[in-house]
């Protein structure tokens, strides 16, 4: 019952500590999870998807997924809502029978939208403030726009472009190719996107007129004096840049631009991993919150509820953790019930047993005590622990001894008794 108990602890622990990563998949709660409509919300969805990973049908997580996925591309180029009206179990069933399409060629109805999407230039001091705590920023030396020194000149610079949302979409990520004019007639292109090294951060979904950088990549075939002396060139005249691509929050896409300057052709894929988000989201990861949540819901919906037996061996392991000196008197008024009810001469063998017992203890620490002796290094923690074990044991012994033969007075009195 107390090892029983005992892991009913731990368990309670842990998911106090990082939730629950399991649930039957016969439960309540999984059934409510596959009557929810698809919707529009990837943040739910994502939940659903994690909720079926933990009931351990990960291939119906991922083709919910796959889903989603496909019913963004149909809402962002126009082909209708009806797939968010599905349910998850609905929708699980339907992805076998759709397009094994990659991408999908935009409309020239919406050709002139995405070309006005996102407008590109050299960030400036405000933009790239923005980006970083007041705290980094100190340690930090604005050149100019575009440029940004390290502590020292002598280390290096981060280069950033300024991406603005000119679109009526929540753009959560791009990629851009900036062209720069180097000495002579040599040209260079810098590879920009909106993942961006530390100590600054994307602030996370994009909305209409907002702005915020991306980091371009110096490439290692080029020295830095070159690549400054370039980007203050470009200061002086509009900027030469090609989006590559941008992905949308709702309907959840990627755009990405598959032409050649100066034409474009557009084309729609399908998004990403629901399940991982941005690490610049601030909030935490599905599983994460699925498994919070699934600590906290009621275990009748969850289906873990745990026994009678169980509940009940928890609480004597709770009992005992907060009585630890009953522990020695119970194993020992146990022992002696057992030694009374087997022994005719009980109290010599609850003696000798006593006996055998204290010699043991002794033995034991005399002998932790000669290693530690023996041994090198600092031996003042060592001798502290063994204070308090000894301690302990002492402690534990005076009150195990009464105990003992209280037992075995307790069966002998019963014994006399029954005859």
């Amino acid at each position: 019952m107390l090892v029983t108990g005992s892991k009913e602890a731990d368990r309670q622990r842990m998911e106090q500590s990082i939730g629950r990563t399991n649930v039957p998949a016969d439960s309540s709660f999984v059934r409510a999870v596959y009557e929810q409509p698809v919707g529009t919300d990837s943040a739910a969805l994502a939940r659903a998807m994690q909720v079926l990973d933990y009931a351990g049908r990960w291939d119906q997580a991922r083709l919910l997924g796959k889903f989603f996925s496909y019913c963004g591309v149909q809402r962002f180029l126009g082909e209708g809502d009806a797939c968010t009206r599905e349910t998850v179990r609905t929708a699980v069933g339907k992805v076998t029978g759709l397009a094994s399409n990659t991408q999908w060629p935009v409309e020239s109805e919406l050709e002139p939208k995405l070309n006005q999407a996102l407008s590109i230039s050299l960030a400036d001091q405000e933009v790239m403030r923005r980006s970083t705590s007041e705290l980094q920023w100190g340690r930090l030396s604005y050149d100019s726009p575009g440029i940004l020194r390290y502590d020292s000149p002598a280390n290096g610079a981060y280069l950033f472009i300024a991406a603005r949302n000119n679109s009526a979409w929540e753009i959560t990520s791009f990629s851009a190719r900036v062209r720069l004019q180097l000495a002579g007639a040599a040209t260079l292109e810098l590879k920009c996107r909106s993942w961006i090294p530390f100590p600054f951060f994307w602030p996370g979904p994009l909305g209409p007129g907002e702005a915020a950088i991306g980091y371009c990549e110096r490439p290692d075939t080029i020295e830095l004096d070159d690549l400054l002396a370039a980007v203050h060139d470009a200061q002086r005249g509009p900027l030469s840049v090609w989006v590559e691509e941008f992905a949308v929050k709702d309907p959840l896409v990627r755009v990405v631009d598959l032409g050649a300057a100066p034409t474009h052709s557009y084309a729609v894929r399908l998004a990403g991993d629901l399940l991982t988000p941005s690490r610049n989201a601030g909030a935490p990861s599905p599983p994460m919150q699925v498994a919070r949540e699934l600590a906290t819901a009621d275990c009748s919906q969850t289906g873990t509820c745990p026994s009678a037996y169980q509940r009940a061996s928890l609480s004597v392991f709770d009992f005992l953790q907060r009585n630890p000196p009953l522990i020695p008197a119970i194993v020992g008024l146990l022992l002696g019930i057992g030694v009374g009810a087997m022994f005719r001469r009980s109290l010599l063998t609850g003696g000798l047993l006593s006996a055998g017992m204290l010699a043991c203890i002794i033995g034991g620490l005399a002998y932790l005590f000669h290693r530690i002796d023996s041994g090198g290094g600092e031996k003042g923690f060592a001798l502290m622990g063994m204070i308090g074990l000894t301690q302990v044991a002492a402690v534990g012994f005076v009150i195990w001894l009464p105990a003992l033969f209280a037992g075995v007075l307790l069966a002998r009195l019963l014994w006399a008794r029954a005859e």
